[in-house]
């Protein structure tokens, strides 16, 4: 996404560095969830509210990921629809 918009003219090579650069400062707080069987029976599961097949992938990720920690997470997420369904699961939702 960050290329295309250097490829689109939307950002200039400064622009586009500065991001990358904000970008893999942000990445190295990241955790993350291990693809198994169980996230993957987790995300099938039904919803309250209708997702897609990576949207619940996500939820389900966050989910697990909550779990482990023992404590609330944000999810971060531009998809209305996404947000809706994490909402539903007691998540706390920014980026709508």
């Amino acid at each position: 996404m960050l290329y295309r918009l250097r490829f689109t003219g939307d950002v200039t090579e400064a622009g586009l560095r500065a991001r990358l650069s904000r970008f893999a400062a942000l990445e190295r707080t990241w955790e993350y969830v291990e693809l198994t069987r169980q996230l993957l029976r987790l995300a099938a599961l039904p919803t309250i509210t209708p997702v897609k097949a990576l949207d619940a992938i996500h939820i389900a990720s966050a989910i697990i990921l909550r779990d482990q920690l023992g404590e609330p997470i944000t999810f971060a997420t531009h998809d209305r629809q996404q947000a809706a369904a994490a909402r539903t699961l007691g998540f706390e939702v920014v980026g709508v």
